[in-house]
């Protein structure tokens, strides 16, 4: 005659130290205490299996569905996660175009702010008065960012004093290169990307204001989708860029000829002698 030494209670909690799940002590699920016979195999004979009752059953119905939930849980894939920051009169975000990153790409992430009513923050060229907003970035190793891409602003008059800034929701994008060495082996795992952003925020006081953000963006092969979430802001920001000086573009004047001189064209004007 053969003999199972494990009871059934014992045996369940055997088969769930081998499951790779959220940590959970098992003390905490509450197994009921199982009064059942051994499992007994006889020669010649066929298994005898004890009878489980409904109510037995319904005991371990919590048991199952945290099973099936943790299980759903881990098949999930990483998506971007980031929380928004709220301190005086601005609410504070690191945002991303895209819903990933992908190794040996390019992202563009953005500073989201969300200003009070009649609330502004400034501009590169802040004016007559006021302090540009800025970023320190703390990146993985390998990731680097670019400059701040600065949508062109509004006017803050404050007599006798012009500033530029801006009030509402905006964006101020930043573009960060992601390295492919040593990113290849985090496919679907998530990345985290930091930012302390320091800003001045002003109506008729002013007060300096900053946060430490972060987003979390899992890693892909491939393009990644754009995040409709944000699809909205970032295209209003970009759209408002300040067209890029024109390179190669001269003028000279000659025996009252203006001869302007740009990438590929060549305008000759005459000069007209005042009356």
């Amino acid at each position: 005659m053969l003999q199972f030494p494990l009871s059934p209670r014992a045996f369940l909690r055997a088969r769930l130290a081998r499951l790779h799940l959220p940590r959970l002590r098992l003390a905490q699920l509450h197994l009921p205490r199982l009064h059942l016979p051994r499992l007994r195999v006889f020669s010649g004979a066929a298994l005898s299996v004890p009878q489980f009752t409904p109510q037995f059953v319904l005991r371990f119905v919590p048991l199952i569905a945290w099973l099936v939930s943790a299980l759903l849980l881990a098949a999930l894939p990483a998506t971007a996660s980031a929380k928004p920051v709220r301190t005086d009169y601005v609410e504070s975000e690191l945002i991303a175009r895209t819903s990933a990153l992908e190794p040996g790409g390019t992202v563009l992430l953005g500073l989201r702010l969300k200003m009070d009513p009649h609330w502004h923050t400034y501009w590169q060229n802040p004016g007559d008065s006021g302090m540009p907003t800025t970023i320190q970035w703390k990146l993985p190793a390998g990731f680097k960012a670019g400059p701040i891409q600065w949508p062109l602003p509004q006017r803050v008059p404050v007599p006798p004093l012009m500033n530029y800034g801006y009030e509402g929701e905006i964006v101020l994008p930043v573009e960060i290169t992601v390295p492919k060495d040593g990113l290849l082996s985090l496919l679907g795992q998530p990345a985290r990307l930091a930012a302390r952003a320091d800003w001045l925020v002003c109506k008729d006081v002013c007060l300096p204001g900053g946060a430490d953000l972060e987003l979390t963006l899992p890693v892909v092969q491939g393009n990644p989708a754009p995040d409709a979430r944000w699809a909205a802001l970032f295209d209003k920001a970009l759209a408002a860029l300040p067209a890029r000086a024109l390179t190669g573009a001269a003028a000279t004047t000659s025996d009252g000829m203006i001869e302007l001189t740009l990438p590929g064209a060549r305008l000759l004007a005459s000069v007209a002698n005042p009356a």
